[in-house]
């Protein structure tokens, strides 16, 4: 059994369960996953506010690629 962070999506994670688990593991896993959503949940909306930053867009991705390159 695998427990991954999804870094591209602030807050979201993924519990990846395999054919060779254990029903005890996935139980444990359900009831921790439980525990999580109960101690540390929250509404979300001053997730993007306060969690992501912009980026500035200095180059379009073709101006960059066709730049002149630095060294």
């Amino acid at each position: 059994m695998t427990f991954r962070l999804n870094l591209a999506i602030l807050g979201i994670s993924w519990p990846h369960i395999s054919i060779g688990d254990r029903i005890q593991d996935i139980e444990r896993l359900v009831e921790c996953s439980a525990d999580i959503k109960r101690l540390y949940s929250r509404d979300g909306k001053d997730l993007i506010a306060g969690e992501y930053i912009q980026p500035e867009l200095v180059l379009s991705p073709q101006e960059a690629f066709y730049s002149e390159r630095r060294s």
